[in-house]
């Protein structure tokens, strides 16, 4: 989804993966986990429990948590809750891969 300024306002979801941010020109890939967005007038917030620029993001730390979530799914007798939030972790550890890796 695109915003441009003046746009009207909105609450909606934001599903993990990425996003790119246009800042006084200048354009930044961030992976952002799931959350929400809300848009007024002149101004975008995404309230999410992980957020990071290409910069911050540690590949490896990012492959393993991918795997540590995919053991977890893997596991028997999960409850609903962590079957979500493994999850979760899964698409959040896949979104900062994504990101670091866009420009190989």
């Amino acid at each position: 989804m695109g915003i441009y300024p003046n746009h009207v306002p909105l609450m909606t979801k934001v599903a993990a993966g990425e996003v790119e941010v246009t800042r006084d020109g200048q354009k930044e890939m961030l992976a952002v986990g799931e959350g929400f967005a809300e848009v007024t007038g002149d101004r975008v917030s995404i309230l999410t429990d992980m957020a990071a620029l290409e910069a911050e993001i540690d590949e490896a730390k990012a492959e393993e948590a991918l795997k540590a979530a995919e053991d977890r799914l893997k596991g028997e007798s999960l409850s609903d809750e962590q079957v979500i939030a493994a999850e979760a972790a899964a698409a959040a550890a896949l979104a900062q891969l994504k990101v670091k890796r866009r420009n190989r």
